[in-house]
């Protein structure tokens, strides 16, 4: 599972928190490490989805037209709802959050494109359910002979678009005081998930937008 991150500054956010206070929270959670304030994307997505899927399973047995056996229909909500509230956490991005105006916090950033070539040979489906716009991985660059030329640093990766098993993206460091030469077209790096490298990329184009 992706793991989340601190918008701000890239800090690993507990799952428990993210229960706790995302599904209808909209003042969202303040991160423990920089004390600035951060939010689901969509923050009632999870209960949203819950209350429609609640609401025709209970129609569907009434109407008794669909299930004849109303244990079906209440095995199957148990069945659903965790997996949609799982997909739905899983493809919502943690945003910046400003708790005055309760609105995401948006920015003028340098922005790099990048091709990512996944390390776990999947399909698209897995892919498109796994690696979603908007997530935060801890990052690290290296040479063309493979050393070490950067301290592990934490990147957004936004309008991700899937092929196969290479993906294209833009690219965002989360922090600012990124060394310039980081920068470069043509640089690699590794991506990571749990301490596990799963994906090798390269930055293909800058622009600043």
């Amino acid at each position: 599972m992706i793991q989340k991150r601190c918008p701000w500054c890239g800090e690993f956010i507990e799952p428990s928190i993210i229960n706790k206070y995302f599904i209808t929270n909209r003042w969202g959670a303040k991160c423990e490490n920089c004390q600035k304030y951060y939010s689901l994307k969509y923050y009632g997505a999870p209960l949203f989805v819950s209350i429609v899927l609640l609401v025709l399973f209970l129609t569907i047995n009434t109407s008794n037209q669909f299930v004849n056996n109303s244990w079906i229909s209440f095995v199957g909500l148990f069945i659903i709802l965790p997996l949609t509230n799982r997909l739905l956490y899983i493809r919502t991005p943690v945003v910046k959050y400003n708790k005055k105006s309760w609105y995401e916090v948006k920015e003028k950033q340098y922005t790099l494109k990048v091709e990512i070539n996944w390390i776990k040979k999947t399909n698209f489906l897995s892919l498109l359910i796994k690696h979603a716009s908007g997530n935060i991985f801890p990052a690290c660059f290296y040479s063309n002979d493979g050393n070490k030329v950067s301290p592990m640093l934490c990147v957004v990766l936004n309008k991700i678009k899937h092929k196969n098993c290479v993906s294209k993206a833009h690219m965002e460091f989360v922090l600012d005081d990124i060394p310039d030469e980081l920068f470069k077209v043509g640089n690699k790096f590794f991506i990571f998930n749990n301490k596990i490298k799963i994906a090798d990329c390269i930055i293909t184009d800058t622009m600043f937008y």
